[in-house]
């Protein structure tokens, strides 16, 4: 007596099979803005971790060149050894700052769809890869992260379909 068929409150039926694909020819757009997202975090870190390290490095020299100062005569190469040393943190801080800003513009790129993103996140996935190499040659976890961005990155920006979504 009742039309199962025209019941609106009914599930509607699956019209594509479990575990989606985007149609062959067509970009996943969800993984391109995965890796802007990853772009965007790890950039972020760099940069936070850069200005970490200027910041905190050299006030860590300082407060041990007032303690020192503070139990024994200090020399003036003493005073030019804290010196240099607050420099060379305020220097890897920058500079490890500075590395991060290349990876946000890329997630820019990439999130915008425009081919110099796509070009330039490769390239600093090419440079994570080596990192990569580096670290789990010397049995650092920390290169399985590196390693999982490159692999990931390259292989959604190296996807024929995905690459033509660029302009």
């Amino acid at each position: 007596m009742s039309h199962f068929e025209e019941d609106p409150f009914r599930s509607p039926s699956p019209t594509q099979t479990p575990g989606y694909r985007p149609p062959t020819g067509e970009a996943n757009t969800g993984l391109i803005v995965a890796v802007a997202i990853i772009n965007y975090v790890f950039g972020g870190l760099q940069v936070g971790c850069g200005a970490c390290l200027a910041i905190f490095g050299a006030t860590f020299t300082q407060m041990m060149g007032g303690i020192i100062e503070q139990d024994q005569q200090m020399t003036p190469e003493d005073h030019a050894a804290l010196g240099i040393m607050t420099a060379v943190f305020i220097g890897m801080g920058v500079v490890f700052a500075l590395t991060g800003l290349p990876t946000v513009l890329a997630g820019y790129g990439v999130q915008c769809q425009r081919e110099w993103g796509r070009i330039l996140t490769i390239v600093l996935a090419g440079i994570s890869a080596l990192m990569a190499v580096m670290l789990l040659l010397g049995l650092n976890p920390l290169g399985l992260f590196f390693a999982g961005y490159s692999i990931f990155t390259l292989v959604v920006l190296l996807n024929s379909d995905n690459a033509r979504a660029f302009k």
